[in-house]
Order: C-alpha cells, then structure tokens, then sequence
C-alpha cells in the first residue's frame, strides 16, 4: 500500500480509482482544478528520490512527474499557475513547476553560509 493515490465519491466514500506514485507519500495531497498532486519519496530506478507527480482528478490518469534531489516531505502549495514544494536539501529550499506541464518555473537556493 506504500504510494497507493485513492480518489472516492465524498458522498459515499465509493472508489473511484487507484493509482501509484512513485513511492512513500507522506504529505496531503494538493488538488487545483482538475489536478491533483502528489509528493513522495522515490522508490524506483526512474524516480530514486523523490517526485512530484500531476494526476488528473477525474481518471486518475498521470499526467506528468518531475524527480527531485531529496525526498518531498511537505505538502506542495499552489500560488500564480505554480505548484511549488520545499526541499531539505543543499541545492534547493524550494522549486516551482508550470501547474500543467511540470516544467520547472523558478528554483531558490539556500543562502550561502557565511564564513
């Protein structure tokens, strides 16, 4: 059940489809229109960190997923067409993807640390 997605009718908790991300989903999904995204934790060869991943909220079908260097431990959010998550990671605190393609829009780099 590790990376199960799960989409049921709000009225009678009836399943509507199932899907798998690309591993350990450890935060609440985000939904905006008619996508719903998901971070997770990598599990696979494709996808060995993490990912952010774009399902469409009626099928469930994938509609796009973007590695990450670190594992996604924190819910995204959704701010001006961009779904933006937060990293712990070296290279990035945060990174924003076009909403609809998962193209990378912008990327902020921790601050350097003073000596």
């Amino acid at each position: 059940m590790i990376g199960e997605v799960y989409a049921v009718d709000s009225l009678t908790g009836e399943q509507i489809w199932q899907k798998k991300a690309a591993g350990a989903v450890q935060t609440n999904p985000l939904v905006v229109e008619d996508k719903l995204y998901v971070a997770s934790e990598g599990a696979s060869a494709d996808v060995p960190i993490g990912a952010l991943t774009a399902f469409a909220v009626a099928d469930g079908n994938e509609l796009w997923q973007t590695a990450t260097s670190v594992p996604l431990f924190t819910a995204p959010v959704y701010a001006d067409g961009v779904v933006v998550v937060a990293l712990v990671s070296e290279e990035s605190l945060l990174i924003a993807y076009d909403k609809d393609s998962g193209a990378k829009v912008w990327e902020i780099a921790p601050p350097a640390e003073e000596e």
